[in-house]
């Protein structure tokens, strides 16, 4: 993944998420603590270049793979980038932030994403017969 300037939050959000289906990056003003939430009103819209918001500018590529845990990746991305991020979890219809699982891997947390995800089309699915 490539990380420079010109290009868009969402390209870094949809090359996230086209790896990882069930968890999604979420840009914000301010970094955070790992373990901590950001808050909502912090969010930034996707639509901003990496340029605008971000402290360390120079490009690079980023290897992300399913062994890196959330907190860690967080926590590169603001080290490397400069960039504020919160992995978020697809749970029901919302995106809820990692904060309790920061712990855990990409992979992991994905898997535990999807399965809830299936559980929840199962259940709703035997409720329609």
């Amino acid at each position: 993944m490539l990380i420079s300037d010109d290009r868009f939050l969402d390209d870094i959000r949809s090359e996230f998420n086209r790896k990882f289906p069930y968890l999604q990056l979420a840009f914000y003003a301010e970094p955070h603590r790992q373990g901590e939430g950001s808050p909502r009103r912090e969010q930034l819209e996707p639509s901003k270049k990496i340029g605008e918001v971000r402290s360390v500018h120079h490009t690079e590529n980023i290897a992300i793979n399913g062994h890196i845990h959330a907190g860690n990746l967080e926590e590169l991305f603001f080290e490397r980038y400069g960039l504020s991020v919160q992995v978020l979890r697809k749970k029901n219809n919302a995106w809820l932030q990692t904060i309790a699982t920061d712990q855990q891997s990409l992979s992991q947390l994905n898997r535990e994403a999807e399965l809830f995800h299936n559980r929840t089309f199962e259940q709703d699915s035997e409720g329609i017969f």
